[in-house]
C-alpha cells in the first residue's frame, strides 16, 4: 500500500487500498475452493444494482466458481492480464473470464476498486461503506470526478 498516495474518491478514509484477486494456471487438486464473492458484498451488489429483486445474498455469495484459494502455481513463466470491472460493478463480475484466461495459460489481476464497485471486503473483514455514486442501478454518468 503506497500510504502517500489518498484515496481519490474519499481522501478522508486515508491511503487508497484496492482488493485484488490472482488467478494463475495451478497445480490439480491443490488449495480449497474460492468464494465467489462474500455475503455482504453480495448483500450490497443486489442493494445497489438490483434494489427489490427478491434474491437473498447467500445465493449470490454461494455460487460455485472453478478456481482454489492457496492453489499450487503451475511451473513456468505466464503473461499477466489486469482486468479492471467498470460501471461500479465489483471484481466478481469477472470471475468467469479470469477463470478462463488462467486456464489458457495467463496470470490475471483482477482488482476492485474501493468506494467505485458496489462493495469490497479486505482479507481482514472490513467492509468499506459504498458512496452514494456507487448506488445507482444504471451506470454512472462518465466524466465526473470529485475533485480532490
Amino acid at each position: 500500500m503506497d500510504k502517500n498516495r489518498k484515496d481519490p474518491w474519499v481522501p478522508e478514509a486515508g491511503a487508497r487500498q484496492l482488493m485484488v484477486s490472482m488467478y494463475y494456471p495451478a497445480r490439480r487438486t491443490t488449495g480449497r475452493p474460492a468464494p465467489y464473492m462474500t455475503t455482504e458484498e453480495a448483500r450490497s451488489l443486489l442493494q445497489r444494482k438490483a434494489p427489490g429483486a427478491d434474491i437473498p445474498a447467500e445465493t449470490i455469495s454461494g455460487t460455485r466458481t472453478h478456481a482454489h484459494t492457496d492453489a499450487r502455481p503451475a511451473g513456468g513463466r505466464f503473461p499477466l492480464v489486469m482486468l479492471s470491472p467498470g460501471l461500479g460493478l465489483p471484481r466478481a463480475s469477472l470471475t468467469f473470464l479470469a477463470e478462463d484466461l488462467a486456464s489458457r495459460g495467463y496470470v490475471v489481476a483482477l482488482v476492485d476498486h474501493t468506494y467505485e464497485s458496489s462493495g469490497t471486503t479486505f482479507p481482514d473483514g472490513a467492509h468499506p461503506p459504498v458512496p452514494p455514486s456507487a448506488t445507482s442501478p444504471g451506470p454512472p454518468r462518465a466524466g465526473r470526478r470529485p475533485s480532490p
